[in-house]
């Protein structure tokens, strides 16, 4: 992934958050999903929230303190492209 496409997803993920009312998003750690040995997506924690993002997928999905799902936002056809 380019650092750009990075950038305009990070950003995805901190509106997100924000929306959810997560009260420091700012505080958000970021790590890498391996499949096989290969990267797969991204993983952003946010306190107890967490949000996925999946190379073969198209929308971000954002979980609650209790593990639900809350939240799918679809990505612009543009990011998930050249994001891959």
């Amino acid at each position: 992934m380019e650092s750009a496409q990075a950038d305009v997803v990070y950003e995805l993920v901190t509106i997100g958050f924000t929306n959810l009312g997560v009260s420091a998003p700012q505080c958000i750690s970021r790590a890498f999903l391996l499949k096989e040995g290969f990267y797969a997506g991204q993983v952003y924690r946010c306190q107890a929230w967490h949000a996925i993002w999946l190379l073969d997928g198209s929308s971000l999905e954002f979980y609650d303190t209790a593990g639900n799902q809350v939240k799918t936002l679809p990505l612009a056809p543009e990011v998930t492209r050249k994001a891959a």
